[in-house]
């Protein structure tokens, strides 16, 4: 057996090895009568093919070393060829980990209530409307004077988007076209104050990464580095593909030697720390997350699989074994002995409210961190004046 919870956890001086495998194993030696002995693998490893010979515990099952080995041993075809499995007791599924998004800078959420396809269409609906405004003020007029009437006409529309009053058109055809702007306005200054207040209170998050084809795109354009541990069958998966995406994915695992990790706690570790997505079983991931407010878990996922028990190639008691296994897990017992002990891991204080989520059911005051991007456009603007008012005096000078 190697470290691998919740499946087993080593013991020590004082504390007996514990997991829900131990638990199985205890229970079928109890039932089949028969004593056991807990061995490591030298390697520290599951055990994987390295092209010459096996290597961890499948290799000690090959080489008779050991009986049975088990801690979440995964079912793959190229074990499946060099040793027997019982049924399996538990399913998971391969997916990756990362860091949980950020929240938003408040320093531009003046400008999140609408996306920047409707920030064009509003600046492309006032350039239009002042064009089409200053050719009915002039329709019956000289040109001459356009110029300088489409300076006034653009900041009339402008002031209309900010609610200000708009000059008195005594033309029945700006007064048709004012009113119809006004009802624009009225409309997407609602929109936008509707939804301003959240914003700033609460600006929400950065995009996550929710599924394979975003995490292939985040390796080609962010730089994003891909995990997991070496040599497992969770690598397995990807060394033997021949999907694009999948050879993206191995390409980036083999990229970095910090990328490939020996247990998952490390590749958690290695997702506080940089871009990087960890790729593991999610039971077993989620077993060793000691705050799962810092983690998400992508929707999509490469694989299906079930954990058994691996045997000797000449074991001949797996049908006993298959037996009380399946007894086992028709009742739902192993089930719950995995959700027991992944919720004792996680109830050592890591299930906490956050703060500022306890605060997300209050009342929020306003502060400078919220109204930041009010300043920020302000001293935008008192600094493209500065400039332009230094050119005008270079130029006049």
């Amino acid at each position: 057996m190697e470290k691998h919870f919740p499946f087993f956890r080593p013991g020590n001086e004082i504390l007996p090895p514990n997991g829900s495998d131990i638990k199985l194993l205890n229970i079928l030696a109890r039932e089949l009568h028969f004593t056991y002995e807990l061995k490591r693998p030298p390697d520290k490893s599951w055990g994987g093919f390295n092209g010459k010979e096996w290597t961890g515990m499948i290799r000690m099952l090959v080489k008779n070393q050991a009986d049975a080995a088990l801690s979440g041993m995964t079912v793959t075809y190229d074990r499946y060829s060099a040793v027997h499995f019982s049924i399996p007791y538990a399913f998971d599924r391969i997916t990756f980990v990362t860091k949980k998004p950020s929240r938003k800078p408040k320093t531009w959420a003046i400008f999140w209530p609408y996306t920047l396809q409707v920030w064009i269409f509003i600046s492309l609906s006032v350039l239009m409307v002042s064009v089409l405004m200053t050719l009915l003020r002039n329709a019956f007029k000289s040109p001459k004077s356009y110029k300088e009437q489409f300076k006034d006409t653009a900041l009339y529309m402008f002031q209309a988007l900010l609610s200000q009053g708009y000059y008195n058109a005594s033309e029945i055809r700006c007064r048709i076209l004012m009113a119809f702007w006004w009802i624009f306005c009225v409309t997407v200054v609602a929109g936008y104050n509707g939804s301003l207040m959240s914003f700033m209170a609460h600006p929400g998050y950065n995009p996550s990464l929710d599924t394979v084809s975003q995490l292939v795109s985040a390796i080609r354009n962010r730089n994003f580095a891909v995990g997991t541990i070496q040599n497992s069958a969770d690598y397995t998966v990807f060394r033997d593909s021949k999907q694009e995406d999948l050879r993206v994915i191995l390409e980036s695992m083999n990229s970095d030697p910090r990328n490939l990790v020996s247990h998952d706690v490390d590749g958690l570790a290695e997702c506080l720390k940089r871009d990087y997505a960890y790729v593991g079983g999610e039971l077993t991931v989620r077993a060793d997350i000691w705050d799962p407010k810092l983690f998400l878990f992508a929707k999509d996922s490469f694989l299906q699989y079930g954990y058994a028990i691996a045997f000797a190639p000449d074991f001949n008691h797996i049908d006993l074994f298959n037996h009380k296994i399946r007894q086992l897990q028709e009742g739902g017992i192993i089930v719950k002995w995995m959700e027991d002990i992944i919720e004792q891991q996680q109830f050592r204080g890591t299930m906490k409210v956050d703060k500022s989520e306890e605060d997300e059911g209050k009342m929020h005051v306003l502060s400078v961190d919220d109204v930041q991007g009010a300043f920020a456009i302000l001293s935008i603007g008192l600094t493209i004046a500065s400039l332009i008012c230094t050119a005008e005096y270079q130029i006049h000078t």
